[in-house]
């Protein structure tokens, strides 16, 4: 269910509700309570218009009973308590839905319906039973009322429940009890801590698992002999070793020794870090400045002592970007993608593959007019309601495949002129939904005074789609 609360007034108003328990309390978003002045901001249950004047909101999740809430127009940013009451209403909820008259009114049958059966069975013997009985519970006729008396011989006198108590009880009630028993069925952790004795049900499960400790059968002794002989070794160490400086100074000299030895002659302060960069610096080559300040360079291969003018002209005429030149080329390479070659337009015809986002530029056309409009049929005899596709440059899509396109969808597809360039784009969720084949479209120019000139057209093929990405 929804929108079960409603109000009907004057359109363009922002109103709300309040929503009231049979209690008298207010919905505050998360449960009823009691209205206060303060809270208010909480109580609103925000009412939107669907139109005319209509306006509904849903009713909380709540639990079956009747409720009531007041319509208020809110005047400032907030809801407050000095808002305009507009209206009210009532609900009898079952908790999921209204309930409705006819339930109501079938609950009411029913009870007429037992009523009925109660007034057939209540017989005038029956009535008179009843008869005897006065408001104060005792017997019309007392010479009777042993009749009548139930027999309470069995039941426990006060004195058995004295004894069933015990001495030292107080004010325990067998609820009491029965939940201290309950909670010895599910003991705490301390509780079973500090109880005297307990056995465990299953000792093997709290066992440690020793599998993998070294047992008697595997311990190998150690040779002791072995180690006494290291030890008579470890003895003859002295027992404070030197100091830490005292063989810094013949260190230091092995390390001179060594950077002598590995330096060589004329070595000075050179760190292999800065050799390193030298090697990395001839690896990556040198720069153009670094080529030309070189003192000295010479050219590997040698060059004629004259220069042929004519041939060098010959030899760089073919590298002249004219029309012939760039045509007899052996080899070009396209700079279109695939689907910008699709979209070119031979003459009059274009094509387009199914499923993609088609961005066709017709180029060069002349218009002019208000608005244009490009339309593709199966024939031209077909009407324009009919279009597999038509689009303008005011709307955008008016139709697809027979069809209205659904409201928001205007924009899947648009038509633009510019310059001399008409551009015809298609999202690829319509161009998915498109017949393939072979077509005719025709571009139209609607003008001002409202005539309409068609001056271009053609053929328009839809290739089939191997990938449905877009369905």
């Amino acid at each position: 269910m929804a929108n079960e609360l409603q109000a009907y007034t004057t359109t363009g108003k922002t109103l709300y509700a309040v929503l009231i328990s049979a209690a008298g309390q207010a919905w505050n978003g998360a449960a009823f309570e009691a209205i206060q002045a303060g809270n208010w901001t909480d109580y609103d249950i925000v009412l939107t218009e669907a139109t005319a004047g209509l306006y509904l909101a849903n009713l909380p999740a709540l639990v079956a009973g009747i409720y009531s809430y007041v319509v208020f127009e809110q005047a400032g940013a907030n809801p407050a308590v000095s808002d305009t009451k507009l209206g009210v209403g009532y609900l009898n909820w079952d908790g999921s839905a209204i309930l409705p008259l006819s339930t109501i009114d079938g609950i009411v049958d029913d009870i007429l319906v037992d009523t009925a059966a109660l007034d057939s069975r209540l017989t005038a013997a029956r009535g008179g039973y009843l008869d005897k009985l006065n408001v104060s519970g005792a017997l019309a006729h007392s010479d009777a009322a042993a009749t009548y008396r139930a027999d309470v011989s069995a039941l426990a006198l006060e004195a058995t429940l004295t004894a069933i108590k015990g001495a030292g009880w107080t004010a325990e009630t067998l609820k009491a009890i029965a939940d201290a028993i309950g909670a010895l069925n599910d003991p705490t952790p301390q509780q079973v801590w500090e109880y005297a004795s307990r056995s465990l049900s299953t000792p093997n499960d709290y066992k440690a698992d020793v599998s993998a400790l070294l047992t008697a059968a595997a311990y190998t002794a150690p040779d002791n002999a072995s180690i006494t002989a290291i030890k008579a070794k470890t003895d003859n160490l002295p027992a404070s070793p030197a100091p830490a400086s005292e063989y810094d100074t013949d260190i230091t000299q092995i390390i001179e020794l060594l950077y002598s030895i590995m330096g060589g002659e004329g070595w000075t302060d050179e760190t292999l870090v800065t050799i390193q960069a030298a090697i990395e610096a001839i690896a990556a080559g040198a720069t153009a400045q670094e080529v030309w300040e070189y003192t000295t360079r010479g050219l590997t291969e040698a060059v004629a002592a004259t220069v042929d003018a004519e041939a060098v002209a010959d030899a760089i005429e073919p590298l002249i970007p004219t029309a012939e030149n760039i045509w007899t080329y052996a080899q070009r390479t396209l700079t279109w993608t695939p689907a910008e070659v699709l979209a070119y337009i031979s003459e009059t015809s274009i094509t387009q593959i199914r499923g993609n986002t088609w961005e066709i530029g017709i180029d060069p056309v002349t218009l002019g007019g208000e608005k244009q409009q490009i339309v593709i049929k199966r024939r031209t005899s077909q009407p324009d309601a009919d279009a597999i596709l038509f689009v303008d440059t005011d709307t955008g899509l008016l139709r697809y495949n027979g069809a209205a396109p659904d409201e928001g969808d205007e924009t899947k597809a648009s038509l633009v002129y510019a310059g001399t360039t008409l551009t015809l784009e298609v999202d690829a969720e319509i161009t998915a939904q498109l017949p393939n084949g072979s077509f005719v479209y025709g571009i139209q120019t609607v003008h001002l005074d409202g005539s309409v000139s068609e001056t271009y057209g053609g053929v328009f093929t839809i290739t089939a789609d191997v990938v449905r990405a877009v369905e």
